[in-house]
């Protein structure tokens, strides 16, 4: 059943309004951009946005809905101080401990500021190699867990394991009959509380404490 022109003004109406809004989100975000660590670029974080706000052929309220809400993530997640890639690379407990107690602090600044460096060069080879495959998310997720697996191995069998947020996403994609270090589990629940809201948490718990190994099958 074909739409009326008044229905037709209706859409077009909302799809200005988030146009509009993803216009919004973008403006303060480029404003808050000089004062903020993170390294994506404004072209970088743009993309992202039109991408959120890109709605389907057909599309629908669910569908407008959704596109606002990732605007809105995207908006929180960049309007944050933090650097990710930093707090994953080092456990910020350790790092100060180590830091307080070398004799050489300048060295140990430098040494920490190119590691990050690497790592982040690293990080940018493997991210535009995912942008230029042809391969679906799903397909993208399942080539970066198998990457993840294959660091999570490799750090097991040489022993080469600082703790991290990072290493410990590893270490928890290896299968049961790997040792974990006996700081797993601590990192494990923090990483997840910190990610997840309040009742996802305890939802969690619930579905943990009534597991059982059939439900793997």
């Amino acid at each position: 059943m074909p739409i009326t022109n008044a229905e037709k003004q209706a859409r077009f109406r909302k799809k200005q309004e988030l146009k509009n809004f993803k216009d919004q989100v973008f403006k303060k975000l480029q404003l808050n951009l000089p004062f903020r660590s993170r390294r994506e670029t404004p072209d970088e974080i743009h993309s992202l946005l039109e991408e959120a706000a890109r709605l389907p052929s057909g599309w629908n309220e669910e569908d407008l809905d959704r596109a606002f809400r990732c605007i809105r993530q995207l908006y929180f997640e960049f309007e944050s101080p933090r650097e990710d890639l930093k707090m994953d690379l080092v456990d910020v407990k350790v790092h100060l401990e180590e830091f307080a107690s070398t004799p050489d602090p300048r060295k140990f600044f430098s040494d920490t500021e190119e590691s990050i460096s690497k790592t982040r060069v690293l990080a940018s080879h493997l991210i535009s190699a995912l942008e230029l495959s042809t391969l679906s998310n799903s397909e993208r997720a399942a080539a970066v867990m198998e990457a993840i697996r294959h660091v999570g191995r490799a750090a097991t069998i040489s022993g080469d394991m600082v703790k991290s947020d990072a290493m410990m996403v590893c270490q928890a994609s290896l299968q049961s009959h790997y040792d974990r270090p006996d700081w797993f589990l601590d990192s494990l629940a923090k990483w997840l509380a910190n990610r997840l809201d309040e009742e996802l948490v305890h939802e969690l718990g619930k579905r943990l404490a009534n597991f059982q190994q059939k439900d793997m099958l």
